[in-house]
């Protein structure tokens, strides 16, 4: 049966933003593997991805994957977002959901914040710049402490290609880590509280953080979080508290250095 490109979605469609390391795709799947009416992009009745995950031989950890990701392929360089390119999406990936019979009424999509320089404007927010017609979007934000934000760095760090544990690139994570803060204290200001999708602590995740996307079935919820600590988290976890206390704040100077970029002010890093 031939099926067109759709000008919109037949769905209840949404979009997470999120920056790197921040743990978008791990919330995408799980919202999308647990709750009810959802359409999971993993299921084998519709593609033959067989898991959320993507391993490499140069990577210390797993990576998450979300296959309705829009990023990558082209995507960063679309101003605003439309229906039609989510429509085109599907008929790309998923062209059987188009034509066949299913319960599905839910979707959900994820993209990167567009930065130019990690200088983050208005123009690149996709949760604010957009123009979709249904398709609601949020901005992912995660807890604001130290701890927090440097784990989320090294989520970054260590499931990029060719990072050593023994030996980590002090000065790729301190950029990094600055330009973290940076882009989550915009965040903080600029991106309207009903338009953020705030996660808190990633360790402490559960479902009351995804309940406003629907019903949470939460056998599931635990199953996909138990498989996503055992695989990843924990790891991540230690590798963290690992980096902070050998290499980071083993050195007064080092340490110093990162605890200012954490206390420096909205304007500080903006000049406004």
């Amino acid at each position: 049966m031939y099926c067109s490109i759709p000008s919109e979605l037949d769905f209840d469609s949404h979009m997470i933003e999120y920056f790197p390391g921040t743990y978008g795709d791990f919330v995408c799947a799980i919202i999308s593997y647990s709750i009810d009416e959802f359409f999971d992009p993993v299921d084998p009745a519709w593609t033959r991805e067989n898991a959320y995950w993507r391993s490499s031989e140069n990577t210390i950890m797993l990576r998450n994957k979300y296959p309705l990701s829009c990023r990558g392929n082209g995507y960063e360089h679309v101003e605003k977002y439309t229906e039609l390119m989510l429509g085109h999406k599907i008929f790309l990936d998923y062209p059987d959901l188009l034509i066949k019979n299913h319960n599905y009424k839910k979707i959900m999509f994820n993209t990167h914040m567009r930065l130019n320089n990690n200088n983050a404007t208005e123009l690149d927010s996709r949760t604010l710049n957009n123009n979709f017609t249904k398709t609601r979007v949020k901005a992912l934000t995660i807890d604001m402490d130290f701890d927090s934000i440097l784990m989320s760095v090294c989520n970054e760090y260590f499931t990029s290609t060719e990072r050593s544990i023994s030996n980590p690139d002090i000065k790729k994570i301190g950029v990094m880590f600055s330009n973290r803060v940076k882009t989550l204290k915009w965040t903080e200001r600029h991106i309207p509280e009903e338009k953020k999708l705030k996660i808190g602590n990633i360790l402490e995740f559960n479902p009351s953080v995804i309940q406003q996307y629907g019903n949470v079935n939460e056998q599931k919820f635990n199953e996909y979080f138990k498989e996503y600590s055992e695989k990843k988290l924990e790891l991540l976890q230690n590798l963290t508290i690992r980096t902070k206390n050998k290499f980071l704040f083993a050195d007064r100077k080092i340490q110093e250095w990162f605890e200012d970029q954490y206390d420096r002010t909205y304007e500080s890093f903006f000049n406004t």
